[in-house]
């Protein structure tokens, strides 16, 4: 590149090597990321990874063949705001991260959690779903507003689930806790509809779906343990990233992601994103 062969060519004798290196690394990571904002728009479309195995998310129409859900939708959504066409490719679950690393792809979204651990390899954008461990309720229940008020309730769980493990934590900090496994999360969340138990710790895809579905409960917030579902990029890419940034925050205050929950889900969580 221009600025390396300059860089090469006058400097070399007279910067100390670490130095150099830096200032190039630097030059990468401040200005890749605009080059490669510039050769999508040269290209006249986004590519959008995901994995169409994960409804309501991201699923395959049987009737036509068509990829649909909520992640896509999305996905087209946030391309209209960039005034970019969106193309959707599908990847495995498994290479989401390395097609996105590999530059296979633009971004990847595909129900997606922020990891810390992944954040020297790619980049996450502002969550857009909060889809971690909530408590959930009988509609009508108004004596029960955190885990501490659980003291001496009942609580649903699925079996070796994470809500198992939580309310293990939280019966041993109330120690009056009856923790009541179940074989399924839907089998736990019927429990609590039914009055078999006062709460349910479930993940809050589940929650949403059967909330949606058969009513009779509520979903507390915050999440008892988050996983912000979020859109990831090539670390590099920075100029991209903060445009999908700009795109998720219109669309959280536009009422496009509740309303994407009302279609997907059949319900308007108050609190839709941590």
């Amino acid at each position: 590149m221009p600025a390396v062969s300059w860089l090469k060519k006058h400097l070399l004798k007279v910067v100390p090597i670490p130095i150099l290196l830096l200032g190039i690394a630097l030059y990468f990571f401040l200005f890749r990321g605009h080059e490669a904002w510039e050769e999508i728009l040269k290209r006249g479309f986004i590519t959008v990874c995901l994995d169409p195995s994960y409804p309501p998310f991201e699923y395959t129409d049987e009737a036509t063949g068509e990829i649909r859900g909520f992640d896509v939708e999305l996905a087209r959504a946030i391309g209209n705001y960039l005034g970019i066409r969106v193309e959707i490719a599908t990847v495995g679950f498994d290479g989401l991260y390395d097609a996105v690393k590999a530059r296979r792809c633009d971004v990847a979204i595909s129900a997606l959690p922020y990891d810390p651990l992944l954040t020297q390899d790619v980049a996450f954008s502002v969550s857009y779903f909060e889809a971690g461990l909530m408590l959930i309720v009988r509609e009508n229940e108004e004596g029960i507003r955190s885990p501490e008020d659980l003291k001496g309730k009942k609580v649903a769980v699925e079996w070796g689930s994470t809500g198992d493990v939580e309310a293990r934590r939280l019966k041993a900090r109330l120690e009056e806790l009856e923790i009541k496994p179940y074989p399924t999360v839907e089998d736990a969340l019927r429990a609590l509809k039914e009055g078999q138990v006062d709460a349910c710790f479930a993940d809050a895809v589940s929650a949403y779906s059967f909330w949606g579905r058969e009513g009779g409960v509520k979903i507390l917030s915050p999440a008892l343990v988050s996983t912000p579902y979020t859109a990831v990029v090539n670390i590099k890419n920075k100029a991209l990233l903060n445009r999908i940034n700009q795109a998720l925050l219109y669309l959280r205050e536009t009422g496009f992601l509740h309303m994407l929950a009302e279609k997907y889900f059949g319900v308007r969580p108050s609190n839709l994103w941590p």
